[in-house]
């Protein structure tokens, strides 16, 4: 995982804060028209194509962060469940997606839809949209500057990763088909036992599809690969009929460190014999 995934979320929430404080301030408006005059704003488009992909990120995030910064993961995993983050901004998405201009027959209904607008609307549908009931754009924005807050540091704590990991790592004699070896051996070994929970199976072959992909491409990112193959590694190590998988992700973990390293002899992991009781304690942060 690299910064680019934190930046990507905060672009997308920067763009929906921005418009939803262009949605409040034209409340008058929306009290007496509807909420369809939202849809003026310049970029409603964009806005709402952000809110709609706006639950996927946040999630691929929150999934992809717990290894290497659990203080981000905690705070979205708040954000998310306590604050409902997603849920206010899905509900707002789908407001204004719902909101029509109305088709008047004649100018006298058109008098009497204004007339009743400001009668009605302004009493209920204003307060269910603004107010304190369901929805809140307000509380919503706030939450926006807490998450944008929260992606920064993120952002920053990724990006001093991947200057550590440049600085450590010299990959260049790596043979990236050799690793993608490893890792179906390793998927065909997993594939074959019988104990392994259904959730757990789903989890790993996530984890080594991500691995294998991370392998093929113009730059791949070792350091958090090897975070990966640790977890998955602990994950697979109680595998009675499948016990070939726990070595060859072992074998893989000390080919890309033993190649990589600029010091080799220098331990940044647990011998073979416990790696799987040290990775325990960061499975332990991942939710299955």
């Amino acid at each position: 995982m690299d910064w680019y995934a934190p930046y990507s979320l905060g672009k997308s929430t920067k763009l929906i804060r921005r418009f939803l404080i262009e949605i409040a301030s034209m409340e008058s408006r929306i009290a007496r028209h509807g909420l369809h005059v939202a849809r003026e704003i310049y970029d409603f488009d964009d806005a709402t194509a952000a809110m709609d992909e706006f639950p996927e990120l946040f999630n691929l995030l929150k999934r992809n962060i717990a290894p290497f910064d659990m203080e981000t993961y905690s705070q979205l995993e708040y954000l998310d469940k306590e604050i409902s983050l997603i849920d206010q901004i899905s509900l707002i998405n789908l407001k204004l997606q719902m909101s029509r201009h109305p088709e008047y027959t004649s100018p006298l209904s058109k008098l009497a839809e204004i007339i009743f607008d400001g009668r009605v609307f302004s009493s209920s549908q204003t307060k269910r949209i603004f107010g304190e009931e369901s929805i809140s754009i307000e509380r919503t924005i706030v939450s926006c500057d807490k998450l944008l807050s929260t992606l920064k540091i993120a952002e920053d704590v990724l990006r001093r990763r991947e200057e550590l990991e440049s600085e450590i790592f010299k990959p260049s004699r790596i043979k990236e088909d050799r690793v993608v070896e490893l890792i179906e051996r390793a998927e065909e070994q997993i594939n074959q036992s019988l104990t392994l929970s259904s959730e757990t199976r789903l989890l790993v072959s996530n984890y080594l599809a991500e691995i294998k992909t991370e392998a093929k491409s113009k730059a791949p990112k070792w350091q958090a690969m090897i975070g990966s193959l640790v977890i998955v590694a602990a994950l697979t190590s109680g595998l009675a009929d499948a016990p070939g998988a726990t070595k060859t992700l072992q074998s893989l973990i000390e080919y890309i460190v033993g190649v990589s390293l600029i010091n080799p002899e220098q331990k940044f992991l647990n011998s073979p014999n416990n790696l799987a009781t040290g990775a325990n304690e960061i499975v332990n942060t991942i939710p299955i």
